[in-house]
């Protein structure tokens, strides 16, 4: 191969490793914006009431002190129809699986909303 061509290859790997990152940068962009905006509301608007948030499923329990800023966040999202989010949301503050997050979740829909 000639010169040129080893550089159009190495052009290419470096483009779309520069395109990777970008959408990287997009999605943490995206999350960044809608814990801003979830900050705007929760700053505008009264808390969420105590008595939503107390009742955890039972597996839960031992871990609901300190949970109503997460619970808070939770409910904003499912408010927004984004479940899915709010499962994930909940998996990267607790260590639990997905079936677990789903049901605390639902759970938290069901009792409050």
């Amino acid at each position: 191969m000639e010169t040129s061509g080893i550089l159009a290859v190495i052009a290419i790997v470096f483009s779309v490793f520069l395109f990777i990152k970008v959408m990287s940068l997009q999605s943490q962009m995206n999350n960044l914006k809608a814990d801003l905006e979830w900050m705007r509301n929760r700053a505008g608007s009264p808390s969420v009431p105590a008595s939503a948030v107390t009742s955890p499923p039972p597996s839960e329990k031992q871990e609901a002190s300190g949970s109503s800023d997460l619970d808070e966040r939770l409910l904003y999202l499912l408010r927004s129809g984004q479940k899915i989010k709010a499962i994930k949301k909940l998996r990267e503050a607790r260590p639990m699986g997905l079936k677990e997050a789903k049901e605390y979740v639902e759970a938290l829909e069901r009792d409050v909303l």
